[in-house]
């Protein structure tokens, strides 16, 4: 049974009369834009708009773009009329590259109060689709519901303000602190604080209810070295206190500070794969705004070497998983040589075509082990994976 968590958490409806949603077990009282947060899920193919991949030609582009609202706002409006008594006044999506199973895209839209409402829907293995977070502005959050959801997270920073973990790691929902990923969420908690230093000033900005119905809170931090983004997932513990039971302090997409927490995680997760120590990473990782977006740079190797790698945005900035980016080497060579290490004997020289292969298209490579076996290759690239076939003997 899906446990409703908002409990005791009301806003008024148009009439003074609080909202309430259905849902399995107990009805909860909840903020409007619950009811279009709880799982609604809906059918995006429509009259072949969509084939997987989506047609980057202006005139299909837009064509499809339409065909996507449409279905979105169809399903979406009549749960906001029913939950707030409004329709959408304006309502938009970002065209996704890809309808692939996981995949997600994002929705807004301006009701006809004026209020922003924001939506991040994923795509299912039967091509429907869910909403998995509904998002407004903190702002058309009552008084009083707005104080009993904030009253964990200002604990919560007031604690990360004062360095005092012990207490901090104390408040926090019992659920979190069993989870296995905890004492490393811990431990990056710490670094990201001793980087940035204290709290300036908060601004609460957004508050949102994913498909669990569980609460979220998110605020910048203006600290002493930079601005961070802190999101919360709020939960009520067996005695019905409010915690937090998901945390993510991170900087903003495509600022500055994201960029130096990049250039720093980079450097120790490509030292990983190459097995040697790394002195820099040279890459415009400012651009890296949204799921989907990659650049390409340089990594500098202690010894001088210097090889070619592509970083890339894979998760969400609306969850709580930190590995959101992945780095990925794009020397041909040194990926040959690393894919045969086990099958030719070392040393193994390989000679490619080119230093890296284009993104989409393919190279050839010839490598030889000290024995003199030799293999013809082939290695194609799909953004940063690669593969590698063996050629077949020319005719002749």
């Amino acid at each position: 049974m899906q446990r409703t968590v908002q409990q005791n958490v009301s806003r008024p409806g148009r009439n003074g009369e609080a909202l309430q949603i259905e849902s399995e077990g107990s009805p909860a009282r909840a903020p409007r834009l619950s009811a279009a947060a709880l799982a609604v899920a809906f059918m995006v193919m429509t009259a072949g708009a969509f084939a997987g991949q989506v047609n980057h030609k202006e005139g299909a582009r837009e064509a499809a773009k339409a065909a996507l609202e449409r279905s979105v706002r169809s399903i979406l409006e009549p749960a906001l009329r029913k939950s707030a008594g409004v329709g959408f006044r304006s309502f938009q999506c970002e065209l996704p590259g890809q309808l692939g199973a996981g995949n997600r895209f994002q929705c807004e839209g301006i009701d006809e109060d004026g209020d922003w409402l924001g939506y991040s829907i994923r795509i299912e293995e039967d091509r429907s689709a869910t909403v998995v977070l509904a998002s407004e502005r903190a702002s058309a959050l009552d008084a009083e519901t707005r104080a009993t959801l904030e009253a964990p997270c200002r604990r919560f920073l007031d604690r990360y303000q004062a360095r005092d973990w012990a207490a901090l790691d104390a408040d926090l929902h019992p659920a979190l602190k069993a989870e296995k990923t905890y004492a490393s969420a811990s431990s990056d908690l710490r670094e990201v604080r001793e980087l940035f230093g204290g709290i300036r000033s908060d601004r609460l900005e957004v508050h949102a209810v994913d498909e669990s119905s569980r609460n979220q809170l998110v605020y910048t931090l203006d600290c002493k070295r930079g601005r961070l983004s802190a999101r919360f997932g709020l939960e009520q513990d067996d005695h019905g206190m409010w915690r937090v039971i998901a945390f993510l302090v991170s900087a903003l997409p495509g600022s500055r500070e994201q960029a130096m927490l990049l250039e720093k995680a980079g450097r120790k997760s490509l030292a990983e794969t190459i097995g040697a120590p790394v002195a820099g990473l040279n890459a415009p990782l400012e651009r890296l705004m949204r799921p989907g977006d990659a650049v390409e740079g340089v990594v500098e190797l202690e010894d001088g070497k210097r090889m070619p790698v592509r970083i890339a945005q894979t998760g969400w900035k609306d969850d709580f998983d930190p590995v959101d980016y992945r780095f990925s080497i794009l020397d041909v060579t040194w990926l040959v040589r690393r894919a045969l290490a086990h099958r030719l004997p070392a040393p193994i020289t390989v000679r490619c075509n080119d230093a890296v292969v284009p993104d989409g298209g393919e190279t050839g490579c010839t490598a030889t082990g000290a024995d003199g076996t030799r293999l013809d290759l082939e290695v194609t690239r799909s953004g940063g994976a690669h593969r590698m076939h063996r050629r077949a003997p020319q005719g002749g």
